[in-house]
């Protein structure tokens, strides 16, 4: 291995645990953005879902 990368591994910082804001990629990288959780930030789906009058035309809602 290159030197350069020895000493990264040698002094580097170890992550034992992590952590997702959500299930989904969109809201969690949004949240490592920001530091807000998903209800905060706005962000609570992938971007690109449908949503409004387009998610209604789905049938995910009750309103007729």
């Amino acid at each position: 291995m290159p030197p350069n990368i020895d000493r990264l591994a040698a002094d580097g910082t170890v992550f034992t645990d992590g952590y997702a804001a959500c299930q989904v990629s969109s809201p969690s990288r949004a949240s490592i953005k920001t530091g807000l959780y998903p209800v905060r930030h706005g962000v609570t789906d992938w971007i690109g879902e449908l949503s409004g009058e387009d998610w209604h035309s789905m049938g995910r809602c009750s309103r007729q």
